[in-house]
């Protein structure tokens, strides 16, 4: 682009949001988001703003990142901001901001707060044009989405850049792009992508990028790679994508990171990589150390291959050199194909080496068949071990060096692949297999057999050696005199003076010379180091015999060595002494160490053969004897015979002897086996094992040893560990010291596994005697002592050979010695509780060990006397001693950890038996002393103790065996003693199990101890609130229940009584959540035949307490409870309870005893009842019964409440339903109950009158029967309820109490079917009669009421079924005669008015039409009824307030009930009978309307049947006839009136047009009368419940206040209704009305009333208005019918006739809005034409004469309005000469008209604008004059507002002009 060009297009892009025109600006203005052009260009900053920092605040609840906006471009100040008149920065930095926003908003896009925010960038600082670049970009992901379409459609075309030009399409048509137009776009244009590509990659720096912006990247990207061209890949693609992978990589974002493993997979997949950026996108990728955590590995792994398998090189990656810790285990499970993996691996491969991961990586990759990777592979492991550097098997390469082993192994791998290509590749590093032998210190290739074997390490050497020594000498000469600097390094200053090396004496010697030898070897190139080490031997050593220990103690063997022993061998010497400790390295863990001594081995073998074999006592020297047995007095060795039949058995075990680990397998085998039928075994072991044992050999042999030996004794080899018991084992603590020096300089790292470990496993075995068990534990026990990690190999060798002890001793010893460590202070490496309770332990160790630790013989005590606490003063004195308190403490400590042992082993294994018992409870008692007199700690110990005898009793009780247990020791009152003394719940609790466990295994023990023990739960155990005290309370009672009644005692039941007494007497402390679940379990222990009726009573006791204490709360509770403990019995045992508890009821006396009378005694010694029953007075015996009758209807009420499957009375109907055998269970008591209470009710009622006791037994006689069924509750109390045989007032109450009972049981409990009734209710019919006899025999009031109420509800219940009704029709009319008599309906009582009434409405539901005869019978004396209650009501409010205040509490309640029950009358026949209520649908609609007392909801929903049921026709006729004819307006009650307004309403709604159009004229009589309604209801002045303020002056404002609020509200429905109807006209048919309803407002036509034409107009204004808003130009034109009545009011409005009338003032105002209105909807030009405008014009202004303030606005919105709908150029000149004359000082005109005009103007310019601009020269001289105005409320008016418009119309300022 030109610079000419680039300047233009800036400044086009600075003036693009500039608008020159109106036109222009509204176009600009009209483009919005969310609104439609239309509604857009009319809206302002103000409104615009309000919607955008909601939608702000919705998007900082999202991300807090957006509230830095408020300040900015959504602050306050933002509304005046305009960027065309904003310097360059100040632009610039509004960019910005905008840029950051919508950077920000890009993830919100589909929330609408993020088009509404973004509506104020567009709409204020036109964002659409000037950022549309960032919104296009941060929207482009959105692109298939809607908002994508919205924000193209805000962009204006042309604007539009041409890189985004492919988009333009897709905004002409309104449809969104596609992702094949996006990618051709991308395609096409590499521009496009590099653009995208860095918006991106800062978002990616700012860290806000979203998720759908990452998916279009990826979508895009992932195509565009594939398809372009190399040279647009190398050139622009490449580098673009690889700065955005870079950056994904590096930042937090999953997705991200993620995402540039997409693109970098595709991206080596279409493009060659080099190696060295393939090693940079490695570093970048492993850079961040989440790319190998869990949620990625697979990824990065899976990227690695794809990258590593893009190149055909084949080469070390010095990127994944730095990552040797690559998931392994991922890669090979990874689904990609096997040859990408072998790539990778063997890169990866080639990379790490070595590392501990080669082996494993070499073994998964596939090199079979593929030369040119293994070949690879091969050259990377040779490489790694440079020849250079070689010595004696170290290399110089600290990798090499460390996984030296690892490389021997992958080196035999990769031989045993491909031994030639490896060969191969040897030789072209100038190696040899031996080479690489001696390098690695190992065998490569596979072992030959032995002759082969001696060919190479014997035949060899005497073939080869002499001459290589030859060699090396004379080279070494050579050297020696050219100064070579080997020549430094001179053997020939080495002496060996040492005899041996097997001897730790002589290890500073062995370690000078090792380090000689290793340092020689290092001197010398490898083909010469076998010449070299023979050299070495020659020069330093005496003799072959001490080279070889030297060698034998390095674990070295080499030919060499080979070569000196078959050098030695001259045929008299026999080396077969040297086989035990050659033997020692067959446990060498390297393979090739052992098949080096194996020949060894088989060299002396046959070495021995060839001396003795066929001859008979070869005299030899035996080689080796003084190095072997140097310190030694006893020499054990074999012959040389029998040495030959071991070397030939160890020859047959070869396979076995090279393995490793089997040498203990062949030692075992060789100590165990037969030689040619002699027994040699034996004498193998001691020779074998003798020269083991030597204590002179060093650690670094004695280690094997101990190792293989350990082995042995593990095997149970017999005899092993002797041999080195006194040697090694009994001194080895004495020189552990220094031993751990010898492994110190040997490097024996792990001394602690390597050595200390085996020799521990050789103390102890199998075969132990006693004398022996007890020498090992003393040993273990010195080992504990060592503090050291001895200890942990002590305290495992305990764990492994305790069993095998053969004495108890032996094992007490060891108990002893780990309960010391745990009472001692010391510091112990392990645990020894542990290990105490993983010992197997039986009684008799226990017996030995409580013996040992008695506390009792720690202090004299006194004689024990059966059964009697001993005395304590010995006790005290002996405590007295601090010695003997500091012992006792020790004591108790470990008693108590022996008892945790011993509780542990109770629970693991069957030890438990009397002596053990008798044992535990003599410590119990001990402990109990040492615990009060002593005041030690006791608790733990008393604890763990009970769990013991727990275990133990339980134990004894569940064995086969009966035992018999000593009841001097085994005692309850000690367990007694020590519940009472403890303090400890858990004691207690743990106490009482044992309690309940000794009671089934001995129940005579506990049976004189009962009472104490339920003394103490009741006072302790019983309060506790855990789960633990709640399990031992009932295992104790389940126990000793039942043991209890196995004695037969008489007193059982005073037992059970007892007990129960002492549980309930602390109920009150027992957990509320824990109580039922108790109780119930104790119940069940002891039988609920025994226990329910008791524990009722005896909580009925304390609720007595409690009521006579007045605590309610506690009163409650106790009937909670005990409701909700029935609730867990069954029905049978429940009802059995309660009956018992009745008897108990009973039984208290109904007066008070006398003393010693028989009746006195037998209760006085029932704990139930005691001295507070029989020393009551005749008063507290009363008060008491009845408190008892009270709880108990109390809990059978509480218990009805919830009626679900849990309540008594659900379940005895289940019960009854279920078999009819259960009626024995279940009625009986019931019946047994009622008897009981009409005893009762006899006594208290007749002969001893009680009338509390007496209610109550009544409700308790209600609350038993309504238990029962419905079925067997009618047969019960139809007897109950035959007036003939209610003889006296209780048959009468109980009677209407039966009927009150059957009412709610019927209607809550059934559903009558015809074949439930033929099947159940055969003596319906008999209940009918009985109760129709009652109702007609007015025997009572009550009882009456309760009749016609049972009535009413059976009938309801037989119109669900069509055959009962039928069955019933005859018996239902008849009744229907009946009670429509004096005997009902027509009775002078409310009551039984309402109960009537109630039973008509069930009989009219039920038979419907078949009533129609008996209409007049019931409506018309229904509605004389009503008329009463509205004369009660009109009668109480004509009297005095008092008066008012006494009625309507004592009279109106009754009449509210008589309104509603004829209410429910009147919807009953309007369901049933619509049609025929047609004849009296004016009268039924003013009793409902009239009906004040009743609610409104009522009567609104009556009403609402009416409008649903009734023709619709009918009842809006009867609607408007009920206002115009029944004069329905004349209402006080203004709810009333609302109520008939919303009918109206729903009427009309529901109306057809039809109909509607037909009853058109009777509908504008209706209206019309309502508009007159203000003017009536004020006349009338305020509603009834108003007027009594009319006497205090005070509240009169608040009268006419409210009276006005309600007017309006119906005059709106007035309207509502109005405008709905009009709404089912149409034109043809609303003109004429619309003509009456206007010669009605101005004339007064039709008129009802006297009303003013103020009042007239006003409503008809308010109603039009009303109808303008609706139909808006639709009405415009019927302003013909009043443009004349307008333009006249105006013209008085003008002329100050009305002025200062408010009535005037309101109408004023509301013909401003209407003529507003009808401005604003004018679409036809119709206020454009002439005579209109001519007929309103002039009166409109000239209101600016006079207009009010309050108004004053209404007139300048009306005039704005009336401007700009008026059209020509002519009618606005003449506007503005109407308004000049109302501002020039040519006429006269008030500072008030002068304002209001000015505003006016003010107004006009700001909706005109630039129309306007043409009148300024006219109006230029008036502001001129009006800025010198007297007035100064003139002058800033006309200055800050007129002129300010101007100004910014004009756009600049209008000084110049004014000057």
């Amino acid at each position: 682009m030109s610079s000419l060009a680039s300047q233009l297009k800036s400044i086009s892009d600075k003036s693009a949001s500039i608008a020159l025109n109106r036109q222009q600006r509204s176009k600009i203005h009209s483009r919005s988001l969310i609104f439609d052009p239309k509604v857009a260009a009319s809206q302002d900053y103000d409104e615009i703003y309000d919607v955008a920092i909601d939608a702000l605040d919705e998007l900082c609840e999202l991300d807090s990142r957006f509230n830095k906006f408020k300040n900015s471009l959504f602050a306050n100040d933002s509304i005046n901001f305009d960027r065309n008149v904003q310097s360059e920065d100040v632009v610039t930095q509004l960019d910005q901001n905008i840029n950051a926003f919508f950077t920000l908003l890009g993830p919100y896009y589909n929330f609408t707060a993020a088009l509404r925010a973004s509506e104020w960038l567009v709409r204020r600082f036109q964002a659409n044009m000037h950022n549309l670049e960032y919104m296009i970009l941060t929207a482009l992901p959105y692109y298939m989405q809607p908002v994508f379409i919205k924000i193209l459609n805000v962009i204006p075309k042309q604007n539009i850049p041409q890189i985004f030009e492919w988009l333009v399409t897709a905004k002409d048509q309104l449809r969104s792009p596609t992702l094949q137009v996006c990618f051709r776009a991308f395609f096409n244009d590499n521009h496009l992508f590099t653009f995208y590509s860095s918006f991106l990659d800062e978002q990616i720096k700012r860290n806000t990028t979203y998720k759908e912006q990452l998916v279009f990247y990826l979508s895009i990207t992932i195509q565009l790679l594939p398809a372009s061209n190399k040279n647009t890949l190398n050139e622009t693609l490449i580098p673009v994508v690889l700065r955005s992978s870079d950056l994904m990589l590096t930042s937090k974002n999953s997705s991200l990171r993620l995402g540039a493993y997409s693109v970098l997979a595709v991206l080596s997949a279409v493009a060659p990589l080099s190696i060295e950026l393939l090693n940079t996108l490695t570093f970048a990728v492993l850079a961040n150390d989440i790319a190998l955590e869990a949620q990625f590995a697979k990824q990065t792994v899976f990227l690695l291959i794809q990258l590593w398998t893009s190149t055909t090189e084949l080469t070390t990656s010095e990127a994944l050199s730095k990552t040797p810790s690559l998931p392994i285990n991922i890669i090979e499970h990874i689904d990609i194909s096997q040859a990408k993996k072998d790539k990778f691996l063997a890169i990866y491969f080639s990379s790490i080496f070595p590392s501990e991961t080669s082996l494993q990586l070499l073994n998964m990759i596939e090199l079979k068949g593929n030369k040119r990777m293994f070949k690879f592979v091969v050259h990377t492991v040779l490489s790694s071990l440079k020849p250079q550097h070689l010595n004696g098997g170290v290399t110089s390469n600290n990798n090499s060096t460390n996984y030296k082993d690892t490389i021997l192994d992958i080196v035999r791998k990769l031989i045993k692949l491909d031994q030639a290509t490896f060969d191969e590749m040897l030789k072209s590093f100038r190696l040899t297999v031996s080479e690489l032998e001696l390098t690695l210190e190992g065998s490569l290739l596979a072992t030959h057999s032995g002759d082969e074997k001696l060919d190479e390490f014997g035949d060899n050497v005497d073939r080869d050696d002499d001459t290589e020594y030859t060699k090396f000498v004379d080279e070494r000469q050579d050297d020696k005199e050219d100064g070579d600097e080997n020549t430094k390094f001179d053997i020939s200053k080495l002496g060996a003076s040492a005899p041996t090396y097997l001897d730790s004496k002589y290890n500073p010697e062995f370690y000078k010379l090792s380090f000689a030898f290793t340092r020689f070897c290092s001197k010398v190139d490898i083909k010469s180091q076998r010449a070299a080490i023979l050299h070495f031997t020659h020069k330093v050593f005496q003799n072959p015999a001490l080279s070889i220990t030297f060698f034998v103690k390095s674990g070295i063997i080499f030919g060499c060595s080979i070569y000196m022993v078959k050098n030695t061998a001259d045929g008299k010497t026999d080396f077969y002494l040297v086989l035990p400790l050659l033997l020692i390295a067959f446990n060498d863990p390297s393979s090739h160490i052992r098949a080096a001594f194996a020949q060894l081995v088989q060299l002396v073998s046959e070495i021995t053969k060839a001396i003795h074999e066929n001859k008979k006592k070869q005299k030899t020297l035996l080689f080796f004897e003084s190095e072997v047995y140097a310190n030694s007095a006893e020499k054990k060795m074999i012959s040389p015979q029998d040495a030959i039949k071991l070397f030939a058995f160890i020859g047959s075990l070869d396979g076995m002897r090279l393995e490793e680990g089997k040498i203990a397998t062949l030692l075992k085998s060789i100590f165990n086996g037969k030689f040619d039928k002699k027994t040699l075994g034996s004498l193998y072991q001691t020779f074998i094992l003798n020269q083991w044992a030597q204590p002179s050999l060093p650690i670094v042999i004695k280690q094997r040893v101990w190792s293989i030996s350990s082995q042995l004794n593990e095997m149970g080899v017999n005899g092993v560990r002797t041999y080195f018991w006194d040697t090694d084992i009994k001194p080895y603590l004495a020189k552990r010291e220094e031993w751990l020096v010898q492994a110190k300089e040997a490097k024996l790292a792990d001394y602690y596994n390597i050595v200390e470990k085996s020799l521990v496993q050789l103390v102890g075995g199998d075969h132990l005697s006693a004398e022996d068990s007890n020498s090992v534990s003393h040993w273990l026990c010195q080992a504990l002592d060592s503090n050291t990690s001895l200890q942990l190999v002590a305290n495992e060798r305990i764990t492994s050979i305790f069993p095998k002890l053969t004495s108890v001793e032996s094992k007490v010893i060891i108990l002893s010695k780990l309960v010391d460590l745990l009472v001692s202070d010391d510091y112990v490496e392990f645990d020894p509780m542990i290990t105490l309770q993983s010992l197997p332990l039986d009684s008799a160790v226990f017996l030995q060990i409580l013996e040992n630790v008695k506390i009792g013989d720690q202090m004299p005590e006194q004689g024990v006397v059966k059964r009697r606490r001993r005395s304590s003063s010995s006790t005290k004195q002996a405590m007295a001693k601090s010695d003997m308190t500091n012992l006792a403490s020790q004591h108790l400590r470990k008693l108590s950890i022996i008892l945790e042992v011993l509780e542990v082993n109770l629970r693991k294994a069957s030890i438990a038996n009397p002596k053990l018992l008798k044992v535990l409870f003599k410590i119990l008692s001990d402990l109990d002393y040492l615990g009060n007199d002593g005041n030690l700690p006791i608790l733990y110990a008393q604890e763990v103790l009970a769990s013991c005898l727990l275990l133990s009793i339980s134990e004894l009780k569940n064995s086969n065996h009966k035992h018999q247990l000593d009841s001097n020791s085994v005692r309850a009152d000690l367990i007694v003693n020590s519940l009472r003394n403890s303090s400890s719940p858990q004691v207690q609790n743990r106490l009482l199990l044992v309690i309940s466990e000794l009671a089934t295994l001995a129940p005579e023990i506990i049976l004189h101890s009962v009472m104490p023990i339920f003394t103490f739960m009741g006072a302790h155990t019983i309060r506790q609130d855990d789960e633990f005290s709640n399990d031992a309370l009932q295992k104790t009672v389940a126990r000793v229940i039942p043991a209890l009644a196995s004695t037969n005692s008489g007193s059982f039941t005073t037992e059970i009584e007892f007990l129960l007494a002492s549980f309930t007497a602390a109920f009150k402390h027992i957990p509320s959540h824990r109580r039922v679940r108790l109780f119930v379990a104790l119940t069940k222990t002891l039988k609920p035949s025994n226990s329910m009726h008791i524990l009722i009573y005896l909580l009925g006791e304390q609720y007595y307490q409690a009521k006579m204490q007045k605590n309610a709360l506690e009163m409650r509770d106790i009937e909670t409870f005990v409701t909700a403990y029935l609730k867990a019995f069954a029905v049978e045992t429940q009802l059995n309870g309660l009956d018992q508890f009745s008897n108990l009821l009973n039984e208290l006396p109904r007066h008070q005893l006398e003393e010693n009378s028989k009746i006195y005694d037998q209760l006085r010694s029932r704990p139930i009842f005691g001295l507070a029953v029989v020393n009551s007075t005749t008063e507290e015996l009363l008060k008491k019964r009845h408190a008892l009758l009270e709880y108990l209807n109390s809990v059978l009420e509480l218990d009805s409440a919830n009626f679900d499957v849990t309540s008594l009375k659900s379940r005895i109907d289940i019960a009854l339903k279920e078999s009819s055998e259960n009626d024995t269970l279940v009625l009986p008591q019931i019946r047994h109950m009622t008897s009981f209470a009409l005893s009762e009710l006899d006594i208290y009622t007749n002969t001893e009158p009680h009338p509390e006791i007496s209610a109550e037994l009544f409700v308790m006689l209600t609350s038993l029967v309504d238990l029962l069924p419905v079925v067997k509750f009618v047969e019960s109390i139809t007897e109950f309820l035959d007036v003939d045989k209610l003889g006296d007032n209780t048959a009468i109450k109980v009677g209407r109490n039966y009927a009150v009972l059957a009412a709610r049981k019927f209607e809550n409990e059934i559903s009558l079917t015809l074949e439930s009734v033929v099947e159940n209710f055969s003596d319906l019919d008999k209940l009918f009669i009985v109760l129709l006899k009652g109702i007609e025999r007015n025997v009572d009031l009550e009882l009456q009421q309760a009749y016609l109420n049972l009535f009413a509800v059976i009938t309801s219940k037989l119109g669900v079924d069509a055959g009962l009704t039928a069955k019933f029709s005859s018996v239902l009319i008849k009744s229907l005669g009946v009670i429509t008599t004096s005997s009902g309906l027509l009775s002078s009582e409310s009551e039984i008015v309402i109960a009537s009434i109630s039973a008509i409405v069930s009989i009219v539901n039920v038979l419907g039409i078949k009533t129609l005869g008996l209409f007049p019978k019931i409506i018309p004396p229904t509605l004389k009824i009503w008329e009463q209650t509205t004369t009660t009501t009109t009668a109480t409010t004509t009297r005095s307030i008092s008066a008012t205040k006494i009625g309507r509490d004592e009279q109106n309640e009754s009449s509210k009930l008589v309104q509603e029950s004829v209410l429910l009358l009147l919807s009953c026949y309007i369901k049933k009978m619509p049609s025929f209520m047609v004849t009296t649908l004016d009268s039924v609609i003013l009793t409902i309307l009239n009906s004040d007392l009743t609610e409104s909801q009522i009567k609104s929903s009556i009403m609402n049947l009416i409008i649903d049921r009734v023709n619709i026709g009918q009842v809006f006729k009867s609607l408007c006839s009920v206002w115009t004819q029944r004069q329905f307006y004349q209402s006080k009650n203004p709810a009333s009136l609302g109520l008939y307004l919303n009918s109206m309403e729903s009427t009309i709604n529901k109306l057809e047009k039809r109909e509607a159009i037909s009853e058109a004229t009777v509908f504008m009589k209706w209206l019309i009368q309502a508009f007159e309604f203000r003017d009536y209801s004020e006349k009338l002045g305020p509603p009834i419940r108003y007027q009594h303020y009319s006497s205090y002056g005070k509240f009169f404002p608040f009268v006419c206040y409210c009276l006005c609020h309600e007017t309006q509200r119906m005059e709106s429905s007035f309207h509502s209704c109005a405008i709905a109807y009009v709404m089912k006209l149409n034109d043809k048919s609303f003109r004429p009305l619309f003509a009456n309803l206007v010669r009605w407002a101005i004339d007064g036509d039709n008129s009802i009333h006297d009303v003013a034409k103020t009042s007239r107009l006003l409503s008809f204004y308010r109603f039009f208005n009303k109808l303008q808003e609706l139909l808006k130009s639709i009405v415009t034109s019927y302003y013909s019918y009043l443009v004349d009545a307008t333009s006249e009011c105006l013209k008085s409005f003008a002329s100050e006739e009305d002025k200062g009338n408010k009535d005037a003032t309101t109408l004023r105002r509301i013909v401003l809005i209407s003529l507003s209105l009808s401005f604003t909807f004018d679409q036809d030009e119709y206020w454009s034409q002439q005579g209109r405008f001519d007929s309103i014009c002039q009166p409109l202004l000239d209101q600016l004469s006079n207009i009010e303030e309050s108004i004053g606005k209404f007139l300048v919105k009306t005039i704005t309005n009336f401007v700009s709908d008026i059209s020509s150029k002519e009618h606005s000149e003449v506007v503005l000469k109407g308004l000049v004359k109302f501002i020039s000082y040519d006429t006269e005109n008030l500072s008030n008209t002068k304002i209001w005009t000015i505003r006016t103007l003010k107004s006009i310019f700001q909706k005109m604008g630039e129309q306007w601009l043409s009148y300024l020269p006219i109006l230029v001289p008036h502001i001129a004059e009006l800025l010198e105005d007297d007035d100064e409320a003139v002058e800033i008016e006309v200055r800050e507002g007129l002129v300010r418009v101007i100004e910014k119309v004009l756009g600049e300022p209008l000084d110049r002009y004014l000057s």
